[in-house]
């Protein structure tokens, strides 16, 4: 019984001398951070378009800020310092461009620019408070994605069926989810499907068209594109199940997507009853070289 009682206590510090051991070997140094982050095609997982970021230990943003698409929210970090129990990162934004034809083939990927102008620098500055152990591992984690390809669960409806036949490994990709631009499902006539453009099933007519507008990004790199919009319109005029099948990136195809969910039709008709028919619609934008 006293040797037992002698082991225990014994045991009782080298259990603590182990536990502290694995503590420090947790610790994130400056130089496996800068391994990490610098010169990595990396993407900020929440859409993040502010220009100051600031984050607790788990990687949380300590205040509401403002969201965009993935295609202005890359980033490429430059500077690394750890000092005070917070971790300072210093960077540029990026932005994807896509091919002319919107599709990637084995050796095509969409490219990535800096989201600089004449008036906007694009440097970004974010901070990001060291957690208790010092192992920086899951804020990183939760803050950045290392591809395109991770951020695809968390891109928008509209997004997926691109995303998940491009940015993914290659598999059967499932049509487009029956949502409107606003994320909601179709009201009545959700049974109402599709039939194709021909023969005895007219056209449906644009009565109201809307101009899309720019966005900065675009604006700013003086960059043009075209977006091509998969579409329904519904036998009652309605639009719905609004996708991107080609983008452009740098903002625009969201423009082309508020844009389109504008229009207005008159229906297809087959017989002369109206019927519900799917489109593809194309938003071109083009910048002159005026000044």
């Amino acid at each position: 019984m006293r040797t037992r009682a002698f082991l225990r206590k014994l045991a009782a510090p080298a259990l603590l001398i182990a536990v502290h051991c694995l503590a420090v070997r947790a610790q994130t140094t400056e130089a496996e951070i800068k391994a990490r982050l610098i010169g990595k095609p990396l993407y900020l997982r929440g859409f993040w378009v502010d220009d100051r970021l600031k984050f607790d230990a788990d990687g949380q943003p300590t205040s509401n800020f403002r969201t965009g698409t993935f295609t202005e929210t890359g980033i490429d970090v430059h500077k690394v310092k750890l000092s005070d129990g917070v971790l300072h990162l210093k960077g540029q934004r990026v932005g994807l461009e896509f091919s002319p034809n919107g599709l990637r083939s084995s050796t095509t990927v969409p490219r990535r620019v800096a989201l600089s102008g004449k008036d906007y620098s694009g440097f970004i500055d974010i901070e990001i408070q060291a957690p208790p152990d010092g192992d920086f591992s899951k804020a990183l984690d939760s803050i950045f994605a290392p591809d395109l390809a991770s951020l695809v669960p968390g891109m928008p409806f509209y997004w997926q069926y691109y995303a998940r036949k491009h940015f993914l490994d290659p598999a059967p990709a499932s049509a487009p989810k029956p949502n409107t631009v606003a994320g909601k499902e179709p009201g009545v006539g959700t049974s109402d499907k599709p039939v194709p453009v021909g023969g005895s099933v007219k056209k449906p007519v644009v009565l109201e068209q809307v101009e899309p507008q720019f966005s900065d990004a675009a604006r700013a790199l003086n960059f043009s594109g075209m977006v091509t919009v998969y579409l329904w319109v519904r036998s009652d005029g309605r639009i719905d199940h609004l996708s991107i099948v080609k983008p452009a990136g740098l903002g625009l195809d969201e423009q082309a997507l508020v844009a389109v969910s504008k229009y207005k039709f008159k229906p297809s008709t087959k017989d002369g009853a109206p019927v519900t028919v799917d489109l593809y619609v194309d938003v071109n934008f083009q910048i002159g070289n005026g000044p």
